[in-house]
């Protein structure tokens, strides 16, 4: 009987290990990077941490701001598409996800999706789902509300990330750059 638990719980950890190496792609010779779904924690781990943590930790959202995006935030999703390769990405979501911790988004709402950086697959993901959205630049935040999109900010904010996000959640006009 024990064999037969040890059996199956190596199998189990075999799997969920096997899972999460699936999110990272590493062809030599290009760098690793993340593909997929993908959680904020996969953020902070190996390589991924060098350019996420400072970026995150020393970006400061406008207080003023926050705490209106609290409220208009509340019945919204949102998906996240990025490059882990991309230097827009680098810079600009971990001061994304700041903004949505800060105003009290639950990560639940938010779904992050990093892009393929390999030639023939470049900027596509496994689903597909960067074509029903045309994602053409990263990153791009896509703001849902009852699951339709209502605007988007692509590659980086004209004002900055929270007064962007703020005009957006609170319907005012918006124009996000290089319009499809």
């Amino acid at each position: 009987m024990k064999l037969i638990l040890s059996t199956g719980l190596m199998a189990l950890l075999l799997c969920v290990q096997n899972a999460q190496a699936q999110k990272e792609i590493n062809q030599s010779p290009i760098p690793p990077f993340l593909l997929g779904d993908i959680e904020q924690s996969d953020l902070t781990m190996g390589t991924y941490n060098q350019w996420f943590e400072g970026q995150y930790t020393n970006y400061t959202p406008k207080a003023e701001i926050l705490r209106e995006l609290k409220t208009s935030t509340e019945d919204k999703e949102f998906i996240l598409f990025l490059g882990t390769w991309c230097g827009d990405s680098k810079r600009e979501v971990p001061r994304m996800l700041r903004i949505f911790k800060e105003a009290g988004v639950a990560e639940s709402r938010i779904r992050i999706i990093a892009l393929d950086r390999r030639p023939g697959k470049y900027k596509t993901s496994p689903e597909g789902l960067e074509k029903k959205y045309h994602i053409k630049r990263i990153p791009t935040l896509i703001i849902l509300s009852q699951g339709q999109e209502i605007n988007r900010i692509v590659e980086r904010p004209w004002r900055s990330l929270e007064e962007d996000l703020l005009a957006i959640t609170q319907d005012q006009s918006y124009l996000p750059r290089y319009s499809r």
